[in-house]
């Protein structure tokens, strides 16, 4: 039997003055019988310093609870004197459950201002409307002492969401730290990109879902005003005249007479001096040297209100309905034009108005 360790970790010294505590950890044990090894965690203990105490932490969580602790008692102490105030017109539930709107709305603002604390521009809207909402509480307040004959006592309990909001003002100073102009840019920059993206994404999911909608309830119509819609837009886009609802063919062009071409008469031998004065005039009817394939014509347009896919293949089905998929397909490429799409969309067609037809013989 063999027994191997792995070795612990090194005991630093101790350092004076460092308060140290007990740690336990572990090392692994390998037991070895008969050439088969087996390894186990054996725990040990070290001693490791403590880090000093982080006072400025301990006096932002206690500064932070106090803050949660005044905001409470002073929606409660608003909430009490606003829906004392409102009770006289409307149900006590109802009056006392809109008295914590005003509390809960510089709050809610309170919130956003901490949220845009990088941006100083975006929570300046977020502040003013913090103190408006904060100031319209205050007032009902002070209403409500002056109306139960104690004005003094109203403008204390206005007080208190005073002290609760500048608790909040302060906490949230503390970690709006102010970004340089470049670093402020680059943050500004990236959410512009990242939030037109999200946009973009959105609007492009929100089209696609309206499509496969269409596609789904509408199916061969859906698919002919599509290819209607890419008709009258291909035009458009390629700066030509609209399309019209007749097959607009390309016009013949007319016959050009025949014009005799006689032999040039002699000409004399010319210098070259008179014959860097005059250039040589090209002759209209020379063809040139090389000659490539006449260009062709546009191609011919279809009508945008004539028969349908689905037309041509009724008409192919009652001619001979055992007409095969790739017939079928090739008469309603000669009909309507080359299609990518026809080589799945006709096949679909075909059995959707073949099962119509079975239903309604049934």
């Amino acid at each position: 039997m063999t027994t191997t360790n792995t070795p612990d970790y090194e005991q630093q010294p101790r350092i004076a003055g460092v308060r140290y505590r007990p740690v336990v950890r572990y090392r692994l044990e390998t037991t070895t019988i008969n050439g088969l090894p087996e390894t186990r965690e054996v725990p040990y203990t070290v001693m490791e310093p403590v880090p000093p105490r982080d006072w400025d932490a301990l006096i932002i969580r206690g500064v932070t609870s106090v803050a949660i602790g005044v905001t409470a008692l002073a929606v409660v102490s608003t909430a009490t004197s606003i829906g004392g105030l409102l009770d006289k017109t409307v149900p006590a539930p109802i009056a006392y459950g809109v008295a914590v709107i005003f509390s809960a709305t510089w709050l809610a603002c309170q919130a956003l201002e901490y949220v845009e604390r990088l941006e100083p521009t975006r929570a300046r809207n977020a502040q003013l409307a913090g103190w408006a909402a904060l100031l319209i509480s205050m007032s009902a307040v002070v209403m409500f002492g002056v109306d139960k004959n104690e004005p003094v006592a109203g403008a204390a309990g206005a007080a208190v969401d005073l002290m609760a909001k500048g608790l909040w003002t302060l906490v949230l100073g503390h970690y709006a730290v102010p970004l340089s102009e470049g670093v402020a840019h680059w943050l500004r920059r990236r959410r512009e990109k990242i939030t037109a993206a999200a946009a973009v994404a959105g609007q492009v999911r929100r089209l696609d879902q309206h499509e496969a909608y269409l596609t789904a309830v509408y199916g061969p119509t859906a698919a002919t005003a599509q290819a209607v819609t890419t008709m009258v837009e291909a035009p458009a886009l390629q700066g030509g005249p609209a399309v019209s609802g007749q097959t607009v063919s390309a016009p013949t062009p007319a016959p050009v007479p025949a014009v005799p071409v006689s032999a040039p008469a002699p000409v004399p031998p010319v210098s070259p001096a008179a014959a860097s004065q005059e250039p040589a005039v090209p002759d209209p009817l020379a063809k040139p040297d090389h000659v490539g394939p006449d260009p062709v014509g546009p191609p011919a347009l279809h009508a945008v209100g004539g028969p349908f896919k689905s037309d041509t293949i009724r008409a192919a089905l009652a001619e001979n309905p055992a007409i095969t998929d790739d017939a079928l397909i090739a008469r309603v490429n000669a009909a309507h034009g080359e299609d990518p799409k026809n080589s799945d969309s006709v096949p679909r067609l075909r059995r959707r108005i073949e099962s119509k037809a079975k239903k309604k013989a049934s």
